[in-house]
């Protein structure tokens, strides 16, 4: 048996001795927490990992670095093509587009399929993509709060995550930031929480790697030059 999913069935069989995270968590001011120091946690073979406590929570935000060895219009293409999305996006289970602005602001609920006896979990959040210059790309994701409940999942929470993609000087590489601040609520005592996050960074960063270095088609195949075109244009 999946040892995390050990963890969160003897969570639940314990839960009269736990401290849970079941509250929402309000977001943090952004400026205050950009100013929270990153530590160095631990580094893996092609992903360093850090970590930020944040001042009135239990709950620990999480970064992870690697450069790709993948062009910057792949990784991004990777990234906008939600048919492909279950194979970087843990324990997936699917997307629907609640609201769109644009194709680079839009809202959507996303459901996370939690293995038994854990609820199934979905979040709604806002993502907004921006390019800056000409070889970054800044995905910014927070939890959009006008959106009401769905009784059928527990819903989450994500504050001030985000992925940055910069071209390396070669065209050939891609340097990729992720950094997530998430709540998952329910009957999950923080500490099992941070002891799941922690992995993500990497399991997320290196599977992103392994759908960009394939051959499949993509439809996002055109985000980073729609981007650049919008950039043209003023938009």
């Amino acid at each position: 048996m999946n040892l995390i999913r050990k963890f969160m069935i003897i969570a639940t069989m314990t839960s009269t001795v736990c401290a849970f995270a079941n509250e929402k968590i309000e977001p943090p001011a952004m400026e205050s927490y950009n100013k929270l120091p990153w530590k160095f946690y631990e580094s893996h073979p092609k992903v360093k990992i850090y970590t930020k406590e944040v001042p009135g929570s239990d709950l620990i935000a999480f970064k992870g670095e690697m450069t790709m060895k993948a062009p910057l219009h792949r990784i991004l293409a990777v990234m906008k093509s939600p048919e492909i999305r279950y194979k970087w996006v843990d324990r997936y289970s699917g997307t629907t587009l609640v609201a769109k602005t644009s194709s680079t602001d839009f809202i959507e609920q996303t459901v996370i399929d939690m293995p038994w006896p854990i609820s199934d979990r979905d979040f709604v959040n806002r993502t907004q993509t921006k390019l800056i210059g000409k070889n970054l790309v800044l995905i910014q994701i927070n939890s959009d709060l006008d959106v009401a409940e769905d009784p059928e999942f527990v819903r989450g929470y994500t504050w001030n995550s985000s992925f940055s993609l910069r071209a390396a000087e070669n065209n050939q590489e891609t340097h990729v930031s992720v950094e997530i601040f998430a709540d998952p609520m329910g009957l999950l005592p923080k500490s099992l929480i941070n002891l799941i996050q922690k992995r993500w960074p990497k399991n997320t960063l290196e599977a992103i790697e392994t759908v960009a270095l394939s051959k499949e088609e993509l439809s996002g195949a055109s985000a980073l030059s729609d981007l650049r075109k919008n950039a043209n244009k003023g938009h």
